[in-house]
């Protein structure tokens, strides 16, 4: 064989084999949380709540806000990355009529970039415990049950998988969980003034629809109810709603989501399909002509020279 075949030949295997590789090796890492992930959702929806804004002005009268539109804006970010792991932050602020802030909470975790579980955090980092889930769903998001963390009162709850349904043009999988408990969130519970006898305690109930190509969240449905049992000595008063929210994404957000699942998922697909059958066509279109260059060279090879 030529050295021009012998190339060709080598050149034919690389890409053979590069064409089962891509796979295994360029779709997980398009599957890791990225380490410069700064995203914003929006949700929507009408309040009861307490405006400790009210209250820290001495306006008692108007310390109850009930069922006033409101505007939820989560920000997820990654504060810092090792090739595994990652401290995400979850900045949530809850705006009334005007754009009034009405409350804002702050919360890091640290999370394995495949799996999103609990991880070691990076050294320096502050970091909240949790368990299970508390970022989105991995991916590929699986037809199965998944533990969640409701930082609330600082519990495992389930998000059973209910089903897969086309939801806004996509195929989404529906995963429902329920939360109920006293609120133990040590963000939430500095808030109580000191020496005030509350107690408080979180009932919730959220829907996700979550794209089954690219775990996308495309929509999520919450409700939430938070209580406060004023106790003094053996006598409890009746349990005072101070915040009752019923929200979902707002159709900007829910536009941009569709929009990311569908970029996402035609990427997903160029690696997982177009990439490996290209590079398995031209491997083997390679291949067929060196194959054919050594036939020829063969039957030149037999054919009698022809004397002078």
């Amino acid at each position: 064989m030529g050295k021009a075949r012998a190339f060709a030949a080598a050149g034919a295997v690389l890409l053979i084999a590069a064409s089962a590789s891509v796979r295994p090796l360029a779709v997980p890492a398009l599957l890791k949380l990225p380490a410069n992930l700064d995203s914003s959702v929006r949700l929507t929806g009408t309040a009861t709540l307490v405006d400790m804004t009210a209250i820290q002005a001495g306006d008692l009268g108007n310390a109850i806000r009930a069922n006033i539109p409101v505007a939820i804006t989560n920000r997820v970010y990654v504060a810092s990355a090792t090739s595994d792991a990652a401290v995400v932050v979850n900045e949530s602020t809850v705006e009334g009529p005007g754009n009034a802030l009405l409350q804002t909470t702050t919360h890091s975790w640290a999370v394995d970039r495949r799996t999103f579980l609990p991880a070691t955090a990076p050294a320096g980092s502050q970091v909240e415990p949790h368990q299970g889930l508390v970022l989105g769903f991995p991916l590929p998001p699986r037809a199965r049950d998944y533990e969640r963390w409701d930082f609330l009162t600082q519990t495992l709850v389930t998000a059973r998988y209910r089903g897969t349904e086309e939801f806004a043009g996509r195929q989404a999988h529906v995963y429902t969980s329920h939360s109920s408990g006293q609120v133990r969130d040590p963000a939430t519970v500095r808030a109580i003034p000191q020496g005030l006898p509350v107690t408080l305690t979180s009932t919730s109930d959220t829907t996700y629809w979550v794209d089954s190509e690219t775990s996308v969240v495309l929509d999520v449905r919450q409700k939430q109810v938070t209580q406060a049992v004023i106790k003094i000595g053996d006598f409890a008063l009746p349990p005072v709603t101070v915040f009752d929210l019923d929200a979902s994404y707002s159709a900007e957000s829910a536009a941009t989501l569709r929009e990311t699942a569908g970029t996402a998922g035609h990427g997903l697909f160029i690696l997982r399909t177009v990439v490996p059958l290209t590079l398995f066509g031209a491997g083997l279109a390679l291949a067929t002509l060196v194959l054919r260059a050594s036939l020829r060279a063969r039957r030149a090879a037999r054919e009698p020279v022809p004397l002078g």
